[in-house]
């Protein structure tokens, strides 16, 4: 513990989330890394007086974190500030000394995260792991084959690196990518995300990963909006990344993630069906 700049004894410095409830209430929830682990502190607004080391599901602290985040916002907890937790459970800025009685406009996320995709993967048990790497494998096979550069660093029995563009996605040993993009055969356990600079290819890698992997593959967007393999219901998700089904057809197509558009004009009708 140390001194605040407020001058009370602070426990640490945290990301702080708050739910509203319908009656005017409202609770908060805050996490951090501390000692190498995910610790979270929560109560009503403004006394966050509980806490504790919950028990991880995934190894990478990062990858547990983001799981946790992720599951606060589906649930409608939206982030305020980083803030400075004391040990009576108050709360201030780190920015500016604000305390958490103080009224303040909600922030807004950034809009790089609302230009990311994140997901973390986690191969159900060892004897999966090869059937993994060959799906990945076969997913980087099928994204060249419908004309998608791809670039492979490192192609072993049990390990594989590979780049789309300035995307690099690693699985298993001896792998480089570090903690990001990157699932461990030890742990058999991953996260990292994809940006709207890095194009739509690598989100349909894992896409295609989440239908036919064996493994429990979840992406996100926008406040822990869940992404799903359905690509004909993700229209504002391709939008985010300037394209449409339309546009990526053919590569969703080789990936298994779309039909083949069946134009009956050139059937004799006159209008289009997609599936």
């Amino acid at each position: 513990m140390s001194q605040s700049i407020t001058g009370k004894t602070h426990v640490g410095v945290y990301d702080l989330y708050r739910y509203d409830h319908p009656n005017g209430g409202a609770k908060e929830w805050a996490v951090a890394i501390v000692d190498g682990q995910v610790t979270v502190r929560y109560g009503k607004a403004g006394s966050l007086v509980n806490g504790g080391k919950p028990q991880a599901r995934y190894t990478d602290v990062y990858a547990e974190m983001n799981r946790r985040i992720h599951e606060k916002t589906r649930k409608g907890y939206r982030y305020v500030d980083r803030v400075a937790i004391h040990a009576d459970g108050s709360w201030v800025s780190t920015k500016d000394g604000r305390s958490d009685s103080e009224q303040r406009p909600e922030p807004k996320a950034s809009s790089d995260d609302e230009e990311t995709v994140f997901f973390e993967i986690r191969v159900r048990n060892a004897g999966m792991f090869p059937e993994f790497l060959r799906a990945c494998r076969e997913a980087c096979d099928r994204l060249a084959g419908a004309g998608v550069p791809v670039t492979r660093k490192l192609n072993e029995e049990f390990a594989f690196q590979f780049v789309i563009g300035d995307w690099q996605f690693g699985v298993g040993e001896r792998v480089e990518v570090g903690y990001r993009n990157t699932v461990s055969r030890t742990t058999r356990q991953g996260a990292g995300h994809v940006h709207v600079k890095d194009g739509v290819y690598p989100l349909l890698f894992l896409l295609y990963l989440k239908r036919f992997a064996p493994a429990e593959v979840g992406l996100a967007w926008k406040d822990g909006i869940e992404i799903t393999e359905q690509l004909r219901h993700e229209h504002d998700l391709l939008a985010m990344f300037g394209t449409d089904l339309d546009a990526i057809r053919p590569v969703a197509v080789a990936l298994g993630l779309a039909e083949e558009k069946i134009d009956l004009a050139a059937l004799g009708g006159d209008q289009s069906l997609y599936f």
